[in-house]
């Protein structure tokens, strides 16, 4: 018992002595965790939800879940990649592009991501920054085969969109050496029979950069590679060669090859301008008219060959036939070419033509019909006709100012031949066609014309479309203020209002309010406002709160004005409603004296929306009225103004309901915001140049207008048209132009005062 108690006792001095002197701290409870490492694990589990979402195919539940993770985690990158082709696949490019520019800041070597950042920049029209993305990427692909396949041939493809053929070619040549890789076929990029259908396709196309360029010899051996790789091409090889010989100056050994590739009906139309090209040359044309029939009636279904074939009728003296034929295939289909060659050809014959043309228009517009507020159901395709064929119809006479102005002139003649006491062609057309002429003729400034098309017009309502005639009355408002005649505007405005029922609706409030608000009366815009009730019509919404906001700017209540906006954003929270609520921000903190702020505001939304040419115009004018980095306010503007004249190129009108033309024309604000960068840089000729371009086109009568055309005669020394202009500037103000919240009167009047040197930049 002894020895037992004696080594227990030992035992307890050995764990003694291995005690060590500095015994470890307490254990501490894990701090609480903060507010970003809380949202970093809820973000966790909403993003595998938002993955889970994008796999199910349930896209906007996956967008909404992902956008929540980005909210919670604003630096993580995973989500923005998730999001990159949602956002394409809904046409958000804004978003898209904002997300492709922070994933490649990120992670420069993310291929896909560039992929997509490269096709959100294309839509956006910005297809050089799009290949130099691409092209920054792809050193850095290595050895990925695949991967530097995919992206030559976007890169090819952007370089033809700009047609920088030089590069195009020489990316197409890289490519082809990579299809020709052994490889190729084994990591999953083509198979075989795709993989030599693209390699002909490659080398096709560079067969055609080297035509063009005058290497007939490097182009014929690359049509041969190409149908030696893909035999079904050998159709086109007809027309490469015929193209080759042509080139040479060898028409005898052009005509076989090209009839033998035009034998097989192609819908492209190179062949054909190739055949008329080299008949005209050879002085042949009554057999390419022959020729031409034979296409036509092997074809019947290929609209754009039986428009060759009436040109070339035209051409030949056979214009009645020629303009037959385009009337065939316009009243077949909504063909553009087609419009323009009825009006062109149409407009040939006078007054008698251009009555016929109102006609067309009248009798394709679909009136308008209690059911269907947006005008009436589309026709049926292939249906004759139709509001798509009245539209390119229309937008063929706004191509050209002269021919819309023959139209109305013999629209309002005094009869159908011009002869008096014979029956008026505008009572005969649709009140609908009439309230749509008169709002071009307004726009075109031919006042006259448009009173007489109004007046028609109320004369014949219809006791089923209400609104609509209360419209028509609100377009003859417009037409007075356009004409300078504030007091009877104004008076025609309240008698509108006034003879509304109590319970109106809002959108009819909502017009009452911005007339009366462009007209400085704020405080009865917004009691007219609060008058109209809701009729469930979200855009009338919208619009009826932006005009509250800036009401309420102008009576000084700039915390209600930013209550409403802000109350507008929880309530439209669709991207182009939110564009118009903070483009709106922009102007109330522009109104309140925040001018800073609206700089900042304006240069945000423009990188979200950065092919938004209204957005554009704006910030480059305060760029400019600021005197602040002038060389980018050129640049945006120009290329706004090319986006214009691109997008008109597309031939799209706005739907009756809007009652608005699609312009065949710049805008005169642009061109009078390039006019005013111009002379801040300094640059008084081609200021002056853009500025008197700006005032001819119409909505350019306007006194800011004519006030900087003033400003950059006056410096660069032409001082009696400038004072002329300031004194026209002055007249615009002193009848009721001005714009709310702006008035240069008391500026321009010292102006003609003090003479030319109170207008340097």
């Amino acid at each position: 018992m002894e020895a037992m108690s004696w080594i227990s006792c030992c035992a307890s001095c050995l764990v003694a002595m291995q005690v060590p002197e500095d015994r470890p701290a307490m254990a501490l409870p894990l701090p609480k965790p903060n507010k970003a490492s809380i949202d970093h694990s809820k973000a966790l589990g909403i993003y595998i939800r938002g993955l889970q979402a994008q796999h199910d195919g349930n896209l906007v539940e996956a967008v909404n879940l992902l956008e929540e993770v980005r909210r919670l985690d604003p630096e993580a990158v995973p989500p923005r990649q998730s999001l990159m082709p949602l956002y394409l696949g809904l046409l958000r490019i804004p978003e898209a592009l904002e997300s492709g520019e922070r994933i490649m800041a990120a992670y420069p070597d993310d291929a896909s991501s560039a992929l997509f950042l490269a096709e959100a920049l294309r839509r956006s029209r910005r297809e050089t920054e799009a290949a130099a993305v691409l092209e920054k990427t792809l050193p850095k692909l290595g050895d990925n085969l695949p991967g530097r396949i995919r992206m030559l041939i976007v890169i090819a493809t952007l370089y033809e969109e700009q047609k920088q053929n030089a590069q195009a070619e020489k990316t197409l040549r890289e490519l082809a050496i990579l299809l020709d890789r052994p490889e190729a076929t084994e990591v999953g990029v083509y198979g075989v029979e795709d993989l030599e259908r693209k390699s002909a396709e490659v080398h096709e196309r560079i067969g055609r950069y080297a035509v063009e360029r005058g290497d007939a010899e490097a182009g014929l051996a690359s049509y041969l590679e190409a149908y030696r790789r893909d035999p079904v091409r050998t159709a086109r090889l007809g027309l490469r060669l015929a193209e080759i010989q042509a080139q040479k100056g060898n028409r005898d050994e052009a005509f076989p090859r090209l009839t033998e590739y035009l034998s097989t009906r192609p819908q492209m139309m190179d062949g054909y301008e190739l055949l008329v090209r080299l008949r005209r040359q050879a002085g042949d044309e009554k057999k390419l008219l022959t020729e031409l029939i034979g296409y036509v009636e092997g074809d019947a279904r290929n609209a754009d060959l039986r428009l060759l074939w009436a040109r070339e009728l035209s051409r030949s003296g056979r214009k009645n036939e020629a303009i037959e034929q385009s009337m065939l295939i316009l009243r077949e289909q909504a063909h553009a070419v087609a419009a323009r060659d009825v009006v062109t050809g149409l407009l040939e014959k006078g007054q008698a033509g251009a009555i016929e043309i109102a006609r067309l228009a009248d009798e394709w517009l679909t009136p308008e019909d209690a059911s269907s507020p947006a005008g009436g159901p589309p026709p049926f395709p292939g249906s004759r006709g139709g509001p798509d064929a009245c539209r390119v119809l229309v937008q063929a006479l706004l191509e050209d100012p002269a021919r819309l102005r023959a139209v109305l002139d013999a629209v309002t003649a005094s009869g159908e031949n011009g002869a008096a006491g014979s029956k008026p062609v505008l009572t005969i057309l649709k009140p609908a066609t009439l309230v749509l002429l008169a709002e071009a003729a307004t726009r075109f400034r031919s006042f006259a014309q448009a009173r007489s098309l109004y007046e028609e017009a109320l004369k014949r309502p219809d006791p089923k479309q209400a609104a609509r005639n209360d419209e028509t009355r609100f377009f003859m408002v417009e037409l007075l203020m356009r004409e300078h005649k504030r007091a009877e505007a104004l008076a025609l405005a309240r008698e509108i209002r006034d003879a509304l029922p109590v319970g109106m609706k809002r959108r009819q409030a909502t017009t009452c309010a911005s007339i009366l608000l462009t007209m400085g009366h704020y405080q009865e815009a917004f009691d007219t406002l609060k008058n109209g009730t809701d009729d469930n019509d979200p855009k009338g919404a919208l619009w009826a709160g932006r005009l509250s906001a800036m009401a309420l700017a102008h009576l000084k209540r700039s915390e209600e004005a930013d209550a409403v906006l802000a109350g507008l954003s929880r309530q439209h929270p669709l991207p182009g409603e939110q564009r118009e609520i903070a483009l709106t921000r922009v102007r109330v903190l522009k109104v309140t004296g925040r001018d800073k702020e609206a700089l900042e505001e304006l240069e945000s939304l423009g990188r979200l929306h950065p092919a938004d040419p209204e957005l554009t115009n704006e910030i480059c004018y305060e760029l400019s009225e600021r005197g602040i980095d002038l060389e980018r306010a050129e640049k945006l503007i120009r290329d706004a103004l090319e986006l214009d004249a691109n997008q008109r190129r597309q031939g799209v009108m706005p739907r009756y309901e809007l009652a608005v033309w699609s312009p065949a024309h710049d805008s005169a604000m642009k061109v009078d915001t390039l006019g005013w960068v111009l002379f801040k840089r300094g640059r008084f000729d081609e200021a002056c140049r853009e500025l008197e371009r700006a005032t001819r086109l119409p909505e350019g009568d306007d006194p800011v207008l004519w006030d900087h055309l003033g400003d950059a005669l006056a410096a660069r020394g032409d001082k009696e048209t400038a004072r002329s202009c300031w004194q026209r500037a002055v007249f615009l103000w002193r009848a009721g132009q001005d714009r709310p919240g702006e008035n240069r009167l008391e500026l321009i009047e010292r102006k003609l005062a003090d003479g030319p040197k109170a207008a340097r930049p």
